[in-house]
C-alpha cells in the first residue's frame, strides 16, 4: 500500500513554516501545519451567534458539541442523546481510551488504580462541557451557559473506528435543556468525492485555550475520494503501528479537534468523526485542486482524516455479531446503529 508508513498526528503540536517532500517530484515549502490549502477557513461560533449569520438549524447542530477533557488535555465531543435510557457523548478513543499507563486514568471515567490502592479519593471532573447550550441552575433558577457533566459509564472504545462513547451524568431537570441538541449520525452509505461538509470543534489554533468553539463550512471542507481505507500508519507520537478506517477530508483542524464531528453540508447529519491527519498539509489552493481533479495518490499525504460514519456502524455490528460488545454496553449499541 502507497502510504502503508504514513507519520500521523493525532491533531497536535507546533506550526512553524518548514519544507514538506510530498514525493520525489514535488517539494512544498509550508507556512501552515494546520490548515488544508492556502487559508485557514475555521470561525468562532459565537460570533457567528451573534451576527446570526448561519441557519438556525446549524446554530443549533453545533451547540450539541462539547470540549471534552481527560487527564492529560482535551478533545472534541458530542451529545447523541439519550439511547435505552442513558444520555450518551461520542468522540475519538484516543482521546478518552480505557487505556492504564503507568496505573494512571486516561479520562475522568475511570478511577487512578494506584490511588484507590492507597485509599486516596479523587473527585471526578467534569469530562465534558458545552459552552452554548442555556439551562436554569436548580437552585438559584438564573439562567446560565455552559453546563458540565461528569462521565457516569462507559460504553465502549475502539481502535480501527478511533471512537469512544460515555455516559454523562443528567439529572431530569436539565434532560430537557440537551434534548434540543441531540445529534444523529447519517449511517446510510459512503459519501462521493467532493460532498460538500461542515465541522467545529475546541482546537487550539488561533483560539487562546481553545475555550471557544470554531467552526468551518464548505469550501476545501470536503471530501477528497471516492473510497474509504483501513489506513496503516505509524502514530509518531508514540513510535507504534496502527490501524484506522478513514476517509479524506479538507476540514481545517489543530491540536483539540480531535473526536469533532463532520456533517454532510446539505443533510446536516454526522458523517465521520474528525481523528488526525499528517504533519504535512498542502497550503495551496491551485495545486490541492489539481489533485483533486486528477484523483492523485499523494492527497492521502496532504489533508486531513476522519472515521467514516458507515463503517463505524459495519465494525459495531460485526462486534455485536461476534458477541464482542460488553454485555452492559449491547443495547446502547444496538440503539445506535440498528
Amino acid at each position: 500500500m502507497f502510504l502503508a508508513l504514513l507519520a500521523i498526528l493525532f491533531l497536535g503540536a507546533s506550526c512553524g513554516p518548514r519544507t514538506v517532500n510530498v514525493s520525489k517530484a514535488l517539494t512544498i515549502q509550508e507556512t501552515d501545519k494546520n490548515q488544508v490549502g492556502s487559508s485557514w477557513d475555521k470561525h468562532f461560533y459565537s460570533e457567528a451567534l451573534k451576527a446570526n449569520s448561519l441557519s438556525n438549524s446549524v446554530l443549533n447542530k453545533f451547540k450539541g458539541i462539547g470540549k471534552v477533557t481527560n487527564v492529560a488535555g482535551y478533545g472534541t465531543g458530542f451529545y447523541l442523546g439519550k439511547i435505552k435510557g442513558k444520555h450518551i457523548v461520542a468522540t475519538n478513543n484516543h482521546v478518552l481510551a480505557n487505556n492504564i499507563v503507568f496505573n494512571k486514568r486516561m479520562s475522568y471515567c475511570f478511577d487512578d488504580l494506584e490511588l484507590i490502592k492507597k485509599k486516596i479519593k479523587v473527585p471526578r471532573l467534569d469530562a465534558i462541557r458545552f459552552p452554548h447550550i442555556k439551562y436554569t441552575h436548580e437552585s438559584s433558577k438564573i439562567e446560565l451557559t455552559g453546563k458540565g457533566f461528569r462521565c457516569k459509564s462507559f460504553i465502549g472504545t475502539w481502535e480501527e473506528i478511533d471512537l469512544a462513547l460515555f455516559e454523562i451524568d443528567v439529572s431530569p431537570k436539565l434532560e430537557k435543556s440537551l434534548a434540543p441538541y441531540a445529534l444523529s449520525f447519517d449511517f446510510s452509505e459512503d459519501l462521493p468525492k467532493g460532498e460538500p461538509l461542515m465541522t467545529a470543534g475546541f482546537g487550539k489554533y488561533r483560539n487562546k485555550s481553545a475555550s471557544v468553539l470554531k467552526y468551518e463550512i464548505g469550501g476545501n471542507c470536503k471530501t477528497y475520494a471516492d473510497n474509504n481505507r483501513l489506513l496503516n500508519y505509524n502514530l509518531k507520537s508514540k513510535n507504534e503501528k496502527r490501524v484506522t478506517w478513514t476517509m479524506l477530508i479538507g476540514c481545517d483542524a489543530s491540536s483539540g479537534d480531535s473526536g469533532s464531528p463532520i456533517f454532510s453540508k446539505d443533510s446536516e447529519k454526522i458523517v465521520g468523526v474528525l481523528w488526525g491527519g499528517t504533519d504535512q498539509l498542502l497550503n495551496d489552493d491551485s495545486l490541492l485542486n489539481d489533485f483533486f481533479k486528477n484523483d492523485d495518490e499523494r492527497l492521502w499525504e496532504i489533508v486531513n482524516f476522519a472515521v467514516p460514519a458507515s463503517e463505524i456502524k459495519k465494525f459495531l455490528i460485526e462486534k455485536l455479531a461476534k458477541d464482542e460488545i460488553p454485555k452492559e454496553s449491547i443495547e446502547v449499541i444496538k440503539g445506535l446503529v440498528l
